[in-house]
């Protein structure tokens, strides 16, 4: 928001495609309990990020393989 970032501490809740008063663009947005704001919030997954990479992953993504049938 505001091309702001800060580094958010949240409990999943759901997700919905759909849009916002702050995300106006139709898109895939996350429901969480902001543990430190104290309130239900909406994030944009196209703006989350992981600290660690930078990028939408986590390293511990790396070491899990994926079995197809």
């Amino acid at each position: 928001y505001r091309g702001e970032v800060a580094e958010r501490r949240v409990l999943p809740r759901g997700f919905r495609f759909g849009t916002s008063e702050f995300h106006p663009k139709p898109q895939w947005l996350l429901l969480a309990f902001d543990l430190d704001k104290k309130a239900l919030r909406e994030f944009s997954f196209e703006e989350i990020r992981c600290p660690e990479t930078g990028g939408w992953w986590s390293r511990a993504f790396d070491d899990v393989a994926v079995e197809r049938r």
